[in-house]
């Protein structure tokens, strides 16, 4: 069986551990050239799952452009003990750093996790929680999150087509305010109706608050080599940083 194969057949769980494990690691390190490596850790990993960089593209904007606003200002916010000349403005040598190890780490994370769950669907996500002991109350919140977004959606969507044909319009005047007000009000009035109905639909069908699980994951060779060789790795790195 080829490699990509092998690697779609990952078990859930082998790529959840992982992913958090490399989130925690990539937090907790302050060293600039490690946070580079790992960075180039995890552009490796997106090449060896075979990440298509356009259906993430959207994703990576959001993520990048949120890091960038707190990245630009913090050179210039931020007191230090050294600061720079640009343009006429002083820039913190210390708010440089941070800034820069604020980038590294958030776009390092973003692509491991994008490499590592981002062909994974989300029941089987929260399919993979439940296996690894997270307590079974939010796995069942996530479950109806997943189910019922796109129903809040579709009602949300059906109020404002109802504004429309009415007449409104988006202005900077106190109606344009109340009128949000009122639509952001009723959307929670009826997810409080919808879930009702929900909750009496499952309870004719024997709900008694738990999901059973109906399917199991299993580990293979795979997994025990995937798993060694990514823990190496960051072990390598660690070890690089204590010293």
């Amino acid at each position: 069986m080829s490699l990509p194969a092998q690697l779609s057949r990952l078990d859930s769980r082998t790529l959840i551990l992982l992913a958090v494990l490399f989130g925690v690691v990539t937090v907790l390190i302050q060293d600039l050239s490690i946070l580079l490596a790992l960075l180039c850790f995890s552009l490796f990993l997106c090449v060896l799952f075979q990440v298509r960089a356009r259906d993430h593209l959207a994703r990576f904007l959001a993520v990048d452009g949120f890091v960038l606003i707190t990245v630009i200002t913090l050179p210039f916010t931020m007191q230090g003990t050294e600061h720079l000349d640009f343009l006429g403005l002083s820039l913190s040598k210390e708010g440089l750093v941070l800034a820069a190890k604020i980038l590294l780490k958030a776009n390092a994370v973003f692509l491991c996790f994008i490499a590592l769950l981002g062909r994974m669907q989300l029941p089987q996500f929260a399919h993979g929680l439940a296996h690894l002991w997270v307590p079974m109350v939010f796995v069942q919140i996530l479950l109806m999150m997943i189910r019922y977004i796109d129903v809040l959606g579709q009602e949300l969507g059906q109020l404002r087509r109802a504004m429309k044909c009415r007449g409104f319009a988006l202005k900077t005047n106190w109606h344009t305010f109340n009128s949000l007000g009122q639509l952001v009000g009723m959307v929670f009035v009826r997810a409080v109706d919808r879930s009702e109905h929900i909750q009496n639909a499952m309870k004719c069908r024997g709900f008694q608050g738990t999901f059973p699980l109906l399917s199991h994951f299993h580990y293979s060779w795979f997994d025990g080599v995937f798993g060694l060789l990514f823990l190496s790795v960051l072990g390598v790195l660690i070890f690089g940083w204590v010293l």
